[in-house]
């Protein structure tokens, strides 16, 4: 294996979670790794109404303008809850799911837009370590995803969609093969429900909202404010974890005085929302479905532009429209006979390529 950067030296310039990345990128190349498939789970009514407006309050004062990591835990320090009326109540609601996760990164998004497919990862990471001559960017995911719906007019159809791949595949693979989902998982949004889904899935959000079904006709521009939020063991290289949250944040949950013995509800009072199978297809009513993934090669870590799916037309159309039911919809990928055989290609990565960032390079998506 080479390692390349100029004529500096590796390890001296490296933060520690990219040196643990590289280490962990060698340990799931010779198989001593394995991350099982994502799964999903969804509850209603996490937060009570006052409660909920704050936290609502607490993100339209932020805006979607940066991407923060809150530790938890930190080494010189004893376990917080939270220095933000958001990172209370993100600590709160991980708590209450038994994820002890030292590290949390949020961000938050008030306006419904197309997201294509894409797996969160380490930004920073993905453009400094470039897999194979190339240079796919090696995809470092967290450990989970979420999606906590703050605020969602009634008349919006607007989900999320993830993608359950091939169960015994290693995600994220960091082959350079397109992805094979073998599912697809729509999530209605609708206020005060939370999403949580494996940190390695392939998620979106359609817009308009039969857009993956060649649909293109207006929506219902209503609103859509959701708070996102990853945990990690190991924390993204940027932004850091040592920087400070904003100082109207911290003086807004000051105001509040004693603060809060639970942001969220108890997890029993949580309503659980079963998913709801799809029949596989008969062949003539499926639909395929062409789906651009996010970014460009180093980002979305395959040379393919998009992934074409086949997944039965008129159960899509009705899970995607629903206003609360959460629908798994079984899919096949759609592959050319020289596609597959590309797909079937071992990528060559005896090399792994250290890039320096480029100035002003991280912006929040």
């Amino acid at each position: 294996m080479n390692w390349s950067l100029g004529t500096l030296p590796l390890f001296g310039m490296l933060h520690r979670a990219l040196a643990l990345t590289v280490l962990l990128f060698v340990c799931e190349s010779c198989g001593w790794l394995h991350s099982t498939a994502p799964s999903i789970r969804v509850w209603d009514g996490c937060f009570a109404a006052r409660e909920l407006d704050l936290v609502r309050a607490a993100c339209a004062q932020r805006g979607h303008s940066f991407t923060s990591v809150y530790d938890r835990r930190p080494e010189d320090g004893p376990c917080r809850g939270g220095r933000t009326i958001i990172e209370a109540a993100l600590n709160s609601l991980l708590d209450e799911l038994d994820d002890d996760s030292r590290f949390v990164e949020f961000w938050y998004r008030d306006q419904w837009k197309p997201i294509d497919p894409h797996r969160d990862v380490d930004e920073a990471l993905c453009r400094r370590i470039r897999l194979g001559p190339d240079g796919y960017g090696h995809q470092r995911c967290p450990h989970w995803g979420h999606v906590l719906y703050l605020d969602v007019a009634s008349c919006v159809r607007a989900p999320t969609c993830i993608f359950d791949e091939d169960v015994g595949d290693a995600l994220p693979r960091n082959d350079g093969k397109a992805p094979r989902p073998s599912t697809l998982y729509s999530v209605p949004a609708t206020s005060n429900r939370l999403l949580r889904f494996d940190g390695a899935a392939l998620h979106s959000v359609p817009y308009p909202t039969l857009a993956y079904l060649g649909d293109e006709q207006p929506v219902d521009e209503g609103r859509r404010a959701v708070l996102l939020f990853n945990t990690w063991d190991e924390p993204p290289l940027l932004p850091s974890a040592d920087d400070e949250p904003a100082r109207n944040a911290i003086e807004a949950f000051a105001s509040l005085g004693n603060p809060l013995p639970r942001w969220c509800l108890p997890r029993d009072q949580w309503r659980d929302n079963p998913v709801a199978s799809v029949s596989a297809p008969d062949a003539h009513e499926s639909t395929l479905l062409s789906l651009p993934l996010l970014g460009d090669m180093c980002r979305r870590g395959c040379e393919p532009e998009s992934i074409a799916l086949r997944a039965p037309s008129r159960a899509t159309r009705a899970a995607l429209l629903s206003d609360r039911e959460v629908h798994a919809i079984p899919l096949s990928c759609d592959f050319g006979a020289a596609e597959s055989a590309e797909a079937a290609k071992p990528l060559e990565t005896d090399n792994i390529f250290i890039h320096e960032l480029e100035p002003m390079f991280f912006e929040s998506e």
